[in-house]
């Protein structure tokens, strides 16, 4: 059986000020259970005043992490976010979709920004991917 780490919510987000100070951003990848999917968010593109990225749904977490850090690093490069229902080409198939997320994807998604940064005073763009045939979930 794994052993399992208990850390205060003090010291975790003194360690993820820290990884933020060094990289930039923390990109969280929260599994799913058989009755919510799973997602994957970042922390820190807020402090440029930047809109967090939030992926939903039950994905590989190292291509999802790679992913937001990948457009979290181009919205810097390009000193804003992408404009609400921008589709992003990554150079094969099909584009992402990315939309300004709505209230209640923030609220319950993306909580743990929320709690770090102490305020609610902070945007989320959800990006949305389409299956293998191009088609792109329902919101």
């Amino acid at each position: 059986m794994k052993k399992r780490i208990q850390m205060r919510h003090e010291d975790l987000f003194s360690h993820m000020a820290s990884m933020i100070a060094k990289s930039k951003r923390v990109t969280l990848a929260i599994a799913g259970t058989k009755k919510e999917p799973g997602f994957f968010y970042t922390i820190g593109n807020q402090e440029k005043q930047l809109p967090e990225l939030l992926v939903i749904g039950n994905f590989q977490a190292s291509g999802m992490c790679t992913l937001l850090n990948n457009l979290s690093d181009t919205m810097l490069k390009a000193g804003e976010a992408p404009k609400d229902g921008s589709e992003i080409g990554l150079g094969g198939g099909y584009p992402l979709l990315i939309y300004l997320a709505s209230k209640d994807a923030k609220e319950k998604y993306t909580i743990q920004a929320g709690q770090f940064y102490g305020n609610e005073d902070y945007q989320v763009m959800q990006v949305v991917l389409p299956d293998q045939k191009g088609v792109y979930p329902p919101d």
